[in-house]
């Protein structure tokens, strides 16, 4: 079974820098939207921590994916 995986997937990606570049951006602006749409409107019309937290984690989360890209 480990050799069926092994031939599926390569142990070197078969993406070129600037389609890294690409995705990092999008990860990065997916944290922005997250921030956004979130974050902004539970601090300011309705007070929420749960959301608040889910929001800056799910920015947190996205923000560290695309660095990670980068500097790959």
């Amino acid at each position: 079974m480990q050799s069926i995986i092994l031939q599926i997937i390569p142990q070197n990606p078969r993406v070129s820098s600037k389609v890294l570049d690409k995705l990092s951006e999008i990860f990065i602006g997916v944290g922005h939207l997250m921030l956004g749409s979130i974050v902004i409107p539970y601090l300011v019309d309705k007070f929420d921590p749960r959301f608040i937290l889910i929001g800056v984690a799910s920015a947190l989360i996205s923000w560290s994916i695309g660095l990670w890209l980068v500097s790959k």
